[in-house]
């Protein structure tokens, strides 16, 4: 159905959540910014303030936190997903933590608002907080008398503010939330870890830790409901407020510093903050996130969600503590949806569920990996081809292969349900038929706060079968219609498209259960055009872009649960997998009429169907795929893709159209990628780390716009990186070696893709080579080289869309319409100055053809055809 048919409006958030009959009015948690109720007095900054005592609004209400369900509560700390030494990555970084901070702040400027008037912040953002009464909470006045102006060190703000907010009995200001001092001990050790000054934590609950001659608390991301980072100073806020009658559109609101130190020192708090939303997003279940910055006693309220970040004015305590302490005194009171929790996720408490669900996954595992766990596996086909002595020999190690396979998927105490909620029937008569999935450690984490933010599990349904839930934050865009992925899926599996997963059930998130009328979306993209907001400048002097999107929370069932490319056993398979894939593409190409637009290692799944000994490759990500003939929407972001494996032309070419040759030069960079990474051949480690960052990650930021492919350039004309390689086996390097000839001979490029790169003559090419000698079994090497970018664990299954040297969990539109992705390891201009001259100049690598043809618009249009007794009539790839 589409979307912009269906009820936005209905049940408040109090009627869903605590069970109390509906006001009629919008939902607080999709509602517009309202104004400040006619009970507020104008405050000292410009905003209005309800006065000590006051009520809200004329019709008192206090949110109640109290009346939950039975096994009441969110499910906290969900588990992340494992790297591949199946160990726990916390902190989502290592060595890198204080130059992802910095990274983390420059992309902020994309995404953050403000400064949103705290008032309207509460009126808006905050569910409810217009209509309850703040009967009981403890007088404001001197709430924060002995928190200090300024301190030497920011530890001596901690133990003044904890009391303030703490209090003891019935002046307890958050009530039911208890914040704790965590500045000083981490879950966990070593480089990255996250520690928030102070972490706020349900009352309660108790927050598991290590053993520690430590009596600090401990900083648990998992459990924190809210947080408090304190810096010393006004000094070192991270925002300027501008001053009154300044134009706001050109006032510089982010890092506005004179003094270089204190913008630096600013720059990393502003990424430790959101280092730490991003962690907390990514350790639980959520639709959104509040916190709070301390500079000094001036305090700050933020507004997190997979949109961006809106943060409020800044606040003195000592003059004007009012809105900060209904704010505390609301969030004590608020239900679990409005403190941001994700309801319809819950956990599992019945062992026998739980049990089942391991034995599921178990099963799973050694079927895809062919495990022969103990003598009856033995004799399970297609084991039984085998030798029974040499098969029972592989028992121990199997075992423990299964072990470790089965922590992937599944932590012992940490199973939940999820719902997944599928809308059936005609327009106007609709019913909501929820699927119950049970669920455990994801194979992919989010990694950033504006994103889609998959997470993707082998899941169990009813009936203990296995399946991959997808769980993300999609693209929600009236004027676009883009499509949901599930919806896609079904369209290609009406056309008979080989390799393609089978959708079980999809459909938008409700709030909280299927009798709900509204669904979870983002709420940041409605204020980018709020009267407060300041824009200001880019380092170019450019306005700031701010490029927020509009996001709905989403999920898809598919049939096959797999694993991801980098799992390869053999280069038989990866060459087999592979040829999978390019039959999906050609059904889809000829009868949908569509191509993918992101090949990459991660949206390829290697799975195994029932009695088979082979695993078949399938095509996964289908969310950006889209027809062969269409024309720009006009659009930045229009170019998809994962960096690593872009065509040529999408990385070099502005208002490019995708076109399936594109696509097939990208599964020729996956097989190429993965040959290097773990397959035989004669460059060292070393050799092999330069190869990925000069081959992959070449990077340039020109006038605004991420280009790159100037080393792809210089190796279709000379085969200055490929040639350096001898891959092993013999067929591996011979299949590269044709289908880098097939896609353009040596020395011979032009922008357009010669006849010879067809559909058709890359699978007669590849059947050939399938039919030479492979090695028996694996010839899989495992090598100890650097953290490479299009595979940084644990962000290491299909949904993911990668540019160099960002959070990888970060997809193809994330860096907010940027066109292509933003890389830290960015080349200078000298630097691609040189690798220009190399290659004899732009204009002669054209063979005559004008430099302005680079820049020419497409067509729109692309052929049809892919036969080669077609192709003298319609050339593939002409633009």
């Amino acid at each position: 159905m589409n979307r912009a048919t269906r009820a936005r409006r209905g049940a408040t958030m109090q009627s869903t959540q605590t069970g109390r009959p509906s006001t009629g009015k919008a939902s607080s948690s999709r509602a517009p910014a309202r104004k400040p109720s006619p009970e507020a007095e104008a405050g000292p900054s410009g905003t209005r303030t309800p006065t000590d005592g006051q009520q809200a609004t004329s019709s008192p209400r206090t949110p109640e936190n109290r009346n939950r369900p039975p096994n009441s509560g969110p499910f906290l700390h969900t588990p992340i997903a494992k790297n591949e030494n199946s160990s726990q990555e916390y902190g989502f970084d290592g060595v890198e933590a204080e130059k992802r901070y910095l990274r983390l702040a420059d992309e902020a400027q994309d995404w953050t608002l403000g400064p949103m008037p705290v008032v309207d912040f509460c009126n808006s953002l905050c569910p409810g907080f217009n209509e309850m009464s703040f009967e009981g909470m403890p007088p404001s006045a001197g709430a924060f008398a002995d928190v200090p102006e300024q301190a030497e060190k920011e530890q001596e703000l901690y133990v003044p503010l904890i009391t303030a907010v703490n209090g003891q009995g019935d002046q307890c200001r958050c009530p039911g939330i208890t914040f704790k001092d965590t500045s000083s001990r981490a879950e966990t050790s070593g480089p990255g870890v996250q520690k928030p000054d102070l972490c706020g934590y349900r009352d309660g609950v108790e927050v598991p830790e290590k053993k520690s001659k430590s009596s600090a608390a401990v900083a648990h991301m998992g459990y924190a409901e809210i947080f408090i980072e304190v810096k010393r100073s006004v000094a070192v806020d991270f925002f300027t407020d501008p001053p009154k009658n300044v134009e706001r559109s050109t006032h510089q609101f982010i890092l506005n510093h004179s003094s270089l130190k204190n913008k630096d020192i600013a720059k990393r708090a502003l990424g430790q903050n959101i280092a730490y939303a991003t962690e907390i997003l990514a350790r639980q279940h959520r639709h959104c996130l509040f916190s709070l910055s301390m500079s000094g006693s001036h305090v700050r309220l933020f507004y997190w969600d997979r949109g961006g970040m809106i943060v409020t004015e800044s606040v003195d305590l000592h003059q004007d503590p009012e809105l900060v302490c209904r704010f505390l005194w609301w969030f004590g009171h608020a239900s679990d949806h409005a403190r941001g929790f994700d309801m319809t996720v819950e956990r599992v408490t019945d062992a026998a569920e739980e049990e089942m669900f391991k034995k599921a996954i178990a099963q799973h595992v050694k079927e895809q990996l062919l495990l022969s766990a103990s003598v009856e596996d033995v004799m399970r086909p297609p084991k039984r081809k085998k030798r029974k002595a040499a098969v029972e020999g592989q028992i121990p190690e199997d075992q423990e292969r299964l072990e470790r396979g089965l922590r992937e998927h599944y932590e012992p105490g940490k199973v939940a349900v999820i719902h997944v909620f599928e809308e059936a029937g005609e327009q106007g008569n609709t019913e909501v038929r929820p699927a119950r999935y049970l669920v455990s450690r994801p194979v992919i984490s989010p990694m950033s706060v504006a994103s889609r933010a998959t997470r993707g599990y082998w899941a169990m349904d009813l009936n203990g079968s296995v399946r991959f839930l997808k769980d993300t934050w999609r693209y929600w865009d009236k004027k676009e219609e883009i499509e949901p992925e599930g919806t896609i899926l079904k369209d290609l599996k009406q056309h008979e498209i080989r390799n393609v997963p089978k959708v079980m059930h999809h459909g938008d998130v409700k709030l909280s259960s299927e009798h709900d009328t509204e669904y979870q979306e983002t709420r940041t993209h409605e204020f980018v055009e709020a009267p407060w907001m300041c824009i200001g400048t880019e380092l170019d002097g450019k306005p700031r872009e701010i490029t927020v999107k509009r996001h709905a929370h989403y999920r898809v069932v598919l049939d096959i649960a797999g694993y991801s490319l980098p799992h390869l056993q053999s280069s038989k398979e990866l060459l087999r997998s592979t040829r999978d894939v390019l039959d999906a593409m050609t059904d889809v190409y000829k009868k949908a009429k569509k191509i993918h637009r992101d090949l990459s290692v991660r949206n390829i799944v290697l799975f195994r169907k029932p009695g088979e000994d082979r695993r078949t490759g399938y095509l996964i990500d289908w969310e950006f795929c889209c027809g062969i003939k269409r024309v720009s929407t006009g659009r930045q972001w229009h170019i998809t893709g994962t960096w690593q494996f872009m065509s040529l032309n999408v990385l070099t070419t502005s208002n490019y159209l995708h076109v399936i040759q594109d696509d097939m030069e990208s599964l020729l960079y996956v097989v190429l990628y993965c040959a290097a990474r773990w397959l035989g051949h004669n460059r060292s480690d070393r050799g092999l780390e330069n190869f990925f960052s000069e081959f992959f990650d070449e990077h340039l930021v020109d006038g605004g716009e991420d280009k790159g492919g100037s080393v792809k350039m210089i190796n279709k004309t000379k085969r200055t990186y490929t040639a350096r390689f001898q891959f092993q086996p013999a067929p591996l390097h011979e299949w590269l070696k044709k289908a880098m000839n097939l896609n353009c001979l040596k020395g011979q490029w032009k922008e357009q893709y010669p006849r010879s790169w067809t559909l058709a003559k890359l699978a007669a090419m590849w059947d050939k080579i399938l039919k030479m000698e492979f090695p028996e079994g694996s010839d899989r090497v495992e090598r100890k080289i650097r953290s490479v970018a299009a595979e940084r664990p644990p962000f290491n299954a299909t949904h993911t869309s990668f540019a160099p040297g960002l959070a990888v969990a970060q997809s193809r539109e994330e860096v907010a319409g940027k066109g292509k992705q933003r890389a830290a390891g960015t080349r200078s201009r000298q630097e691609k100055k040189r690798v220009e001259d190399t290659t004899a100049g732009k204009g002669k690598q054209r063979a005559g053809e004008p430099s302005s043809s680079r820049r020419r618009k497409h067509s729109g249009e692309e052929p049809v055809a892919l036969d080669d007794s077609e192709v003298d009539e319609k050339r593939d790839g002409r633009r």
